[in-house]
């Protein structure tokens, strides 16, 4: 083969890579869309029943929407206990619930339910073992708080656990919840 003939080649190879891998080549990004809907649906005992939980977002911008519903009641969660929580996974919430309740030194029938959402924590931080939990008594009345497992360094090498009620509409943010409880116990 003549070198005109080689050149020619080498250039047809090398137009045929740029044409073939052109549209390969840009930048590449992967992307998780954002949650739409997750629905759960649990077979809790009597008298709670089916247990059906659904959280939506449809659009940013647009109302959350947390609703659950049982044998006992039908409710959903004021849309501004689902906007303050610090990036929260609903992929991975789940639900509990018992037929009876501790008060005053015994056990008594009285249904409660609660959802346990895990918290990432504001940007640039990593909450672990931390979650909201939203906590619906046999009427439907819902309560809210904050659940967190500290770590404490050595000579301690134990956990202090945050499990303190965070009012839904009160402003405070679940950090300052956690910070408040912690200074009151020193």
């Amino acid at each position: 083969m003549t070198t005109h003939g080689l050149k020619s080649v080498r250039a047809l190879a090398a137009l045929t890579a740029i044409f073939l891998l052109g549209p390969r080549a840009e930048g590449h990004e992967d992307m998780i869309a954002p949650l739409v809907k997750v629905e759960k649906v649990y077979a809790a005992p009597k008298p709670i029943g089916h247990l059906r939980v659904v959280y939506t977002c449809s659009e940013v911008g647009k109302p959350r929407i947390l609703l659950l519903e049982c044998d006992l009641f039908r409710r959903t969660a004021p849309v501004d206990g689902l906007t303050d929580p610090p990036r929260p996974d609903w992929d991975r919430f789940g639900a509990a619930s018992s037929a009876t309740s501790f008060e005053d030194g015994k056990w008594i029938d009285r249904p409660y339910l609660y959802l346990i959402v895990p918290l990432n924590g504001p940007r640039g931080e990593n909450w672990d073992q931390t979650w909201a939990t939203f906590h619906f008594n046999a009427e439907g009345k819902l309560t809210r708080k904050i659940k967190r497992f500290i770590p404490l360094p050595p000579p301690q090498d134990t956990v202090d656990m945050v499990w303190e009620d965070w009012e839904i509409g009160s402003g405070q943010s679940a950090q300052s919840v956690i910070e408040a409880t912690r200074a009151n116990r020193k």
